[in-house]
């Protein structure tokens, strides 16, 4: 194969760094000038008991915010960063739930500060 053509198969492999949009997340933090906003898709894996969520913005190749910790019983504890912030490590704790609504299941990740929130959805199966 020419190495042209190795070109072009590369520009059609979709990248890695995608985000996968099977979680979708929203955050809001106090400002001095009011509530800060924002959304995106996420990359979140579950897996004994560890969290570790990638939360990326519009490009969908950085991630904007990392959420890293745990799942017992239902209950989160888990360390934010925001990157690009100078506001540094947030320890944030919530819940983690499975819900079912018809043929659909839905998984929610609801997690707070003081100052602010993030939650973290997807739909499981949906009919």
């Amino acid at each position: 194969m020419r190495a042209q053509h190795l070109v072009c198969l590369a520009l059609l492999v979709p990248s890695m760094a995608y985000a996968e949009a099977d979680w979708k997340w929203t955050s809001g933090d106090v400002s001095p000038s009011g509530w800060s906003t924002a959304q995106g898709v996420a990359s979140v894996e579950l897996k004994g008991g560890r969290l570790e969520g990638r939360l990326y913005g519009a490009d969908r190749l950085r991630p904007a915010q990392t959420l890293i910790g745990s799942v017992t019983s239902g209950q989160v504890n888990a360390v934010r960063r925001v990157h690009g912030s100078d506001v540094g490590d947030e320890t944030m704790r919530g819940t983690y739930a499975q819900m079912r609504h018809g043929d659909s299941i839905y998984e929610a990740i609801i997690v707070q500060t003081q100052w602010g929130f993030l939650g973290i959805t997807r739909t499981v199966r949906d009919r």
